[in-house]
């Protein structure tokens, strides 16, 4: 801080001879001269006061950390043990659970055609573990197939509690929507959480329709929602 006591601002009596804003003058001043404005001395102000002698400015004293006999124990440890470790096992690779595969084949998004060849790379490079099934993603949907039903162009969900206890979810039709949409070749119906805490889930797709009254109602009574 430049000053040893700074500008100190108190209330004001009034705003005739004890308000500093009122009482200075600045007109003609610009940028050039603005160091010849004179500041009134107030009861409602007191003025910064600068250092000098009587008010040096402080110099903070150095801090000192103790360093306890058990603080050196432990860094002595950790050191030890660091020392002991070898780079073999530094370079060691981690390989991959199925569990740990299985997510990171979730957050890549990857279909189970993807899924399975990312498997089968990282099992040539020894990256997995023993117990890894590389043929694990092409059955990954095997226990959902049963509450579809396949009708020609039509594949459509026959039990929505049954799936949704599959997925281990609650289902309460308070908190889903219904949501059509269809495209020049297809038109698939699919289930929203309404504040999309929850994916949506998937419950219809046609094949070569429109989304016209008639397709709409042949939908409807499909999955019987």
């Amino acid at each position: 801080m430049p000053f040893a006591i700074p500008m100190v601002w108190r209330e004001q009596k009034n705003h005739l001879d004890d308000c500093y804003f009122c009482l200075i003058d600045i007109t003609g001043f610009s940028a050039k001269n603005k160091h010849a404005l004179v500041y009134p001395d107030l009861d409602s102000v007191r003025r910064p006061i600068p250092h000098d002698i009587s008010l040096p400015i402080p110099i903070p004293k150095p801090q000192q950390i103790k360093i306890g006999s058990d603080m050196v124990e432990d860094v002595h440890a950790d050191s030890t043990d660091a020392n002991n470790v070898s780079e073999d096992e530094l370079l060691e690779p981690q390989t991959f659970t199925q569990g740990e595969l299985n997510d990171l084949v979730r957050d890549l998004d990857l279909s189970k055609d993807k899924a399975e060849l990312l498997a089968s790379r990282l099992k040539q490079k020894n990256l997995l573990d023993k117990d890894v099934l590389l043929s694990h993603y092409r059955k990954r949907n095997f226990d959902l197939a049963q509450y579809y039903t396949t009708d020609g162009p039509l594949c459509y969900c026959n039990d929505i509690e049954g799936l949704y206890a599959n997925l281990l979810q609650e289902h309460s039709s308070s908190d889903w929507r219904l949501f059509i949409d269809s495209s020049k070749r297809s038109l698939k119906a699919v289930l929203l959480h309404n504040g999309n805490l929850e994916p949506g889930i998937p419950i219809a797709h046609f094949v070569y329709l429109k989304e016209t009254f008639v397709n709409l109602q042949e939908v409807l009574e499909a999955i019987q929602y």
